[in-house]
């Protein structure tokens, strides 16, 4: 992922929200915000899948998905509130644990005396699962443990790689320091405390045709940050009740929603807004890539470079005789 990448997406979020695009607002929210940070640890790839050159590394990349799922899920499961993220990472932790000591001390294939083709065969095959599972667990400790370290006595929302921080101001004047957290939602433009009741005493109102859009609590469901391959669509964003200018973004219940990949979503952005994605990677790709000019320029400079330091050797010499 680019380092960038959180970048854009709030840029894209910003623009959608002041043209009022609020669904597709909120779809860049989610590819912005901060995930539950079990889910985002555990989440990995073929590239992760190192260490040891003997095993399947599809079958480890596979194998080791699906016991993240189930530590994330037994995590939330055991702390549904999104707050408890502390509590999520130990409790994850100790699954993992678990499953690793129930794999050592688990009982182990008999040998039932044979010593033909088959049964050597069966033998190679279960010490090759047994190494595959052993990575799996590994892969999963190591990534659990960095997080204890990190998040060892509290979340601190500032080290989330795009902190969402509200962009209004306090009732005197002075810059809002609110931001998005495990805990609060956020109203951005205005102060958070009162935000809500200020605005319906009608206080903080400029233009009736103004709309916030609620940013839901940091490591919910719908944020499934920059790293995401795809992203579910909200159904709607509605106005909370007895309040117009105030939204809410509503998902499908169990899921219920349409997901998309995040490429295709960009491709139909770009599409709406006449941007070309392919003339931005063609151009990309020319800055990245330098051209025969730039690439002799180089050489010389490095053929120059040696010449000089050839000389100053020379010199050195000279003086030490």
């Amino acid at each position: 992922m680019p380092e960038n990448d959180g970048v854009g997406f709030w840029f894209m979020f910003y623009t959608l929200n002041q043209y009022q695009d609020f669904k597709k607002a909120a779809v860049a929210l989610s590819l912005l915000g901060q995930p539950d940070l079990v889910t985002d640890a555990l989440y990995f790839e073929a590239k992760d899948i190192v260490g040891n050159d003997g095993v399947n590394k599809e079958r480890v990349l596979e194998l080791v998905t699906n016991l993240a799922k189930e530590a994330i899920q037994a995590a939330k499961t055991q702390h549904p509130d999104v707050s408890q993220q502390i509590q999520r990472i130990n409790a994850a932790r100790e699954y993992v644990d678990n499953l690793a000591a129930a794999a050592e001390t688990g009982p182990k294939p008999e040998a039932d005396g044979g010593h033909g083709e088959e049964f050597q065969k069966e033998q190679g095959e279960q010490t090759s699962q047994d190494h595959e599972t052993a990575l799996a667990h590994r892969l999963l400790y190591n990534r659990l443990s960095n997080l204890q370290q990190v998040y060892a006595v509290k979340v601190d929302p500032d080290s989330f790689p795009v902190p969402l921080t509200c962009d209004g101001r306090t009732p005197d004047g002075k810059h809002c320091d609110k931001m998005a957290d495990f805990k609060h939602e956020l109203l951005p433009g205005m102060p958070q405390t009162p935000a809500i009741s200020r605005l319906r005493r009608g206080h903080m109102v400029c233009n009736a045709k103004h709309r916030w859009l609620i940013i839901p609590p940091q490591g919910t469901d719908m944020y499934v940050g920059p790293r995401a391959k795809s992203v579910r669509m909200p159904k709607k964003v509605r106005a909370v009740k007895d309040d117009e200018s105030i939204l809410e973004i509503c998902y499908g219940e169990d899921g219920d929603s349409e997901e998309i990949t995040v490429e295709a979503w960009k491709e139909t952005l770009a599409a709406e807004w006449g941007i070309s994605l392919q003339g931005i990677r063609e151009e990309t790709s020319r800055q990245a890539t330098p051209n025969e000019g730039e690439q002799e320029d180089k050489q010389e400079d490095k053929q120059e470079g040696r010449q000089e330091d050839e000389k100053e050797d020379k010199r050195e010499d000279k003086q030490e005789d």
